[in-house]
């Protein structure tokens, strides 16, 4: 697709139009919450990976968590918080590819909505 964005280029424009600061521990980047009352980080990491093994994956087990790039909050009206997540798995053919998304959740670390396209976030729909 000529048009689609690819999120790991979008990674720095999702953190300038959100305002999103990092704190880098090792290779992960990860936000200060503050006085954020959503979801503790791992809670949230918690609720993207047993959304991805019991929903979204083809073989659970092949699982593997690359990095988690950034949380925060995805809209303060609704009390909704994101996490954005690289991870690797098998594919319907058996091989291993990489994906990156952005997972919207609850108060209680329950995923809502996945976002693939970064498009749907900067065009607000």
């Amino acid at each position: 697709m000529e048009n689609s964005i690819d999120f790991s280029c979008c990674a720095y424009n999702f953190q300038y139009l959100f305002g999103i600061q990092y704190l880098f521990k090792g290779n992960n980047r990860i936000e200060n919450y503050g006085s954020n009352k959503g979801p503790s980080q791992t809670k949230a990491m918690a609720g993207v990976r047993v959304y991805l093994k019991r929903h979204y994956l083809k073989d659970p087990d092949s699982y593997e968590g690359i990095s988690w790039e950034a949380f925060g909050t995805y809209n303060k009206d609704n009390n909704t918080y994101f996490a954005l997540h690289k991870y690797r798995a098998k594919n319907s053919y058996g091989g291993y590819v990489v994906e990156e998304k952005l997972f919207v959740l609850d108060s209680d670390g329950n995923v809502i909505k996945v976002v693939d396209d970064m498009n749907e976030v900067i065009n607000g729909y």
